[in-house]
């Protein structure tokens, strides 16, 4: 099953993203599928 994660880029924008990967204090590589002016969504790479 797949989990919603979110974290910040690093100048602040928030991204969205869904992997089944444990991403819980790790930095994760994300392909921006989608952006807007407060956020991004995407998807895990690797």
């Amino acid at each position: 099953q797949k989990g919603r994660w979110r974290g910040r880029t690093r100048n602040g924008r928030l991204v969205f993203f869904e992997s089944a990967a444990d991403w819980l204090g790790r930095l994760a590589t994300v392909r921006i599928t989608w952006a807007g002016p407060w956020s991004m969504i995407g998807e895990a790479v690797g």
